[in-house]
């Protein structure tokens, strides 16, 4: 999740050139085995997540050909897969404020050492693989990396795992089951439509990457994506993962139809976005503010949408920039910062861990142009720590709940610090 070590900036909105070229925005290629990767200047020489890219350019070689066939076998709305077949990578452009040897590494490193351990479910998973996509610390009592595609996909589902195969194959691909009051507990489902999508995009693993839906049955991500794409409305209840996803697997086209052949293109992504009620989305509407944000930086370089709508992106950015840092309060904290006053509610220790957690990790992925100063970064750093060092004790910490707060943060945390900083023995 951080930048390589090195790549250290005096203010938050300096950006680092390498070679001439500037590496936040610029588009490369990156060769992982025999994969070709786009991406947005992350990657540098050594590959992140690389028991995750070595599996899944294992899975891709098995299943390459499945990409294609998987769709024209589902019937539905055809999917022309991108020559890379990988997402984009965007990653967060934050200085880094501290370094090997600094006090808040060392207690960050301590902090990623000691994850909530709940009984082993889809939304556990998910987030340990945004928290150690690209490493797990030795010792910790969690699935590396490998081990946690491999269950969400379907592939090898953990020994203690009771619940159902979490695929189920559609007309128009797959998807996963999701959860409800009829859930079985335990279960690899989704609890939000596309996170393991969109999860999937940001920690790069390809379209043709396996997904086994039964013992006879293998369809693949872009079978996943197709599905999506064919049953997607602008106005269901959550679209913020479904656009991160097609931010970063589909910017190679204009627009994408659904089962009845409506289109619809980024223009329109991007204008239901901006209208959302953040004080009534998932998280004080972090995630809608990430898909804004990752929408408008593929932009710059894929040019997904009209000037107008691409204008008026930027403004609602600038705008919600502008609230949530004269919401941050003296201690670095954040309540949610589109409602007004404190209540009850929001002030408690859960709520305010969870918004700040998620808002600091969103505004390190912020353009450039709308970097808050780096003082904002260090008082929700100096609040952070403490707090996630106190609920370890707690004994409700191994509970599910705890560990959206707790991912988001800590990844938040690890993004400030230079590669070297973290201690992973």
């Amino acid at each position: 999740m951080a930048e390589p070590s090195g790549q250290l900036s005096e203010n938050c909105s300096s950006i680092r050139n390498l070679g001439g070229k500037r590496q936040i925005m610029g588009v490369g290629l990156l060769r992982i085995g025999s994969l070709r990767h786009r991406h947005l200047g992350r990657w540098g020489v050594v590959a992140p997540i690389f028991a995750v890219a070595c599996l899944a350019a294992l899975l891709a070689k098995l299943g390459r050909d499945e990409a294609i066939a998987s769709n024209s076998r589902a019937g539905g709305p055809s999917l022309a897969l991108p020559a890379s077949q990988l997402p984009y990578r965007v990653p967060p452009i934050a200085p880094k404020c501290f370094f090997s040897g600094s006090s808040e590494a060392a207690a960050v490193s301590g902090i990623l050492k000691n994850p909530p351990h709940p009984a082993f479910d889809g939304r556990l998973a998910i987030h340990l693989l945004r928290a150690y996509g690209r490493q797990t610390p030795s010792r910790v009592g969690i699935p590396a990396a490998s081990e946690l595609v491999s269950a969400l996909t379907g592939h090898t589902l953990p020994g203690r795992y009771t619940g159902e195969r979490p695929l189920v194959e559609t007309r128009y691909g797959v998807r996963y089951r999701t959860s409800g009051a009829s859930a079985i507990d335990g279960n690899l489902r989704e609890n939000h439509r596309d996170i393991f999508l969109a999860t999937f995009a940001e920690q790069g693993l390809p379209l043709s990457t396996p997904l086994k839906v039964n013992s006879t049955t293998t369809l693949t991500i872009a079978a996943l994506l197709n599905d999506s794409f064919a049953t997607f409305d602008l106005r269901q209840s959550e679209i913020e993962w479904s656009a991160i996803a097609y931010a970063l697997y589909a910017s190679d086209r204009a627009n994408w139809s659904d089962n009845g052949g409506n289109q619809t293109t980024f223009d329109q992504l991007a204008g239901a976005l901006i209208d959302r009620e953040l004080a009534k989305c998932s998280c004080a509407g972090a995630h809608v503010l990430m898909a804004m944000t990752y929408l408008s930086r593929i932009d710059a370089e894929a040019h997904l949408l009209s000037e107008a709508k691409r204008h008026a992106l930027s403004e609602r950015l600038a705008n919600c920039v502008r609230i949530v840092l004269s919401q941050q309060r003296d201690d670095g904290s954040w309540s949610n910062p589109w409602t007004r006053g404190f209540d009850d509610q929001t002030d408690r220790e859960f709520e305010r861990l969870l918004v700040s957690g998620h808002i600091l990790e969103w505004l390190e992925y912020l353009p450039a142009e709308l970097q808050p100063p780096s003082g904002t970064y260090i008082r929700a750093v100096h609040w952070l720590i403490p707090r996630l060092n106190r609920i370890q004790h707690y004994p409700t910490f191994n509970s599910i709940g705890w560990t959206c707060p707790w991912t988001h943060a800590a990844c938040a945390l690890e993004n400030l610090c230079a590669d070297d900083a973290i201690f992973w023995g």
